[in-house]
């Protein structure tokens, strides 16, 4: 596919809905790790089955125009973004738990 018949054929709703899909995925992708790093066997083969859903639906998208990778990595990278800072609020939380705790 040339770049003017990707660009012809680049919907801006798809692209917005595979962006926020994207999100979700990498999102429940770093979720997965740390869910196996925890050994938590259910919730990490039901991130597992979703995600796989989920990218399936990735793949076929991208398929028909590779333009569409962009919003994914964007979505991707907030996704990942987003975790981390909430894993990292989660533990200051629970440090200034224990703080009190101990006093």
């Amino acid at each position: 596919m040339s770049p003017s018949e990707a660009l012809a054929n680049f919907n801006l709703l798809i692209a917005g809905g595979l962006f926020v899909l994207y999100c979700l995925v990498e999102f429940l992708d770093a979720s997965l790790t740390l869910s196996i790093t925890r050994l938590q066997s259910l919730r990490s083969a039901n991130m597992t089955l979703i995600l796989y859903i989920i990218l399936g639906i990735e793949v076929l998208a991208f398929v028909n125009n590779y333009l569409y990778a962009i919003p994914i990595a964007l979505g991707a990278w907030l996704g990942t973004y987003l975790l981390i800072e909430h894993e990292k609020k989660k533990q200051a939380v629970k440090k200034n738990a224990v703080r009190k705790a101990t006093t």
